[in-house]
């Protein structure tokens, strides 16, 4: 299961060219044509994919092929949670057929949507106090949130975590990304 030293794409139940799955999404998702899209090779879990499309962008979460059925039913529900608590989180797109997950080519993905910004990693310095409280203040509505009849599921460790100084060395996909004119999702 350790994913460290793998590329993204190497995490996946797939080999080749992404291109075919990247279009499927399209289709699917009724997205519109596709622009371009690229791997984010920073994270160390699943592959996460930015595709850019006529009328916007989106993020691709490609789950690891370790990744079980329950892994990405918790991780399509836990979205869901924080989005309707009103923690600031992209917002998860469904398919026309009212999933939250869809499989292509092997692959079990779910589709955000691509919210631009940078991560402490990427600025290249610890959260300041500000950012810090408003880390702790989603972190604390999503851990009121979580399902207490649940070991499995309140031991998670796929939360996001804002980075610090001391752990800068290692980016994940999970980094919080603040933006001073993000709004929470459901709530324009």
């Amino acid at each position: 299961m350790s994913n460290e030293h793998k590329a993204p794409t190497d995490r996946l139940n797939y080999t080749g060219d992404l291109t075919p799955i990247i279009n499927d999404i399209c289709t699917t998702y009724h997205l519109g044509a596709v622009q371009e899209f690229s791997v984010i090779e920073v994270g160390y879990e699943d592959c996460n994919v930015i595709i850019e499309t006529e009328a916007d962008a989106f993020l691709a979460k490609m789950f690891a092929a370790f990744r079980t059925p329950d892994d990405v039913e918790r991780y399509a529900t836990t979205i869901k949670k924080v989005s309707e608590a009103g923690v600031y989180h992209p917002e998860l797109i469904e398919t026309p057929a009212g999933e939250t997950t869809h499989k292509t080519h092997g692959i079990t993905l779910a589709l955000l949507k691509f919210v631009a910004g940078k991560t402490f990693y990427d600025l290249g310095r610890p959260p300041d106090d500000d950012e810090r409280k408003a880390g702790v203040s989603h972190a604390s509505t999503s851990r009121r949130m979580r399902d207490t009849s649940s070991r499995r599921f309140t031991r998670t460790r796929r939360w996001p975590r804002i980075k610090t100084a001391s752990t800068a060395a290692r980016p994940s996909a999970s980094t919080i990304a603040i933006r001073s004119d993000a709004a929470p999702s459901g709530r324009r």
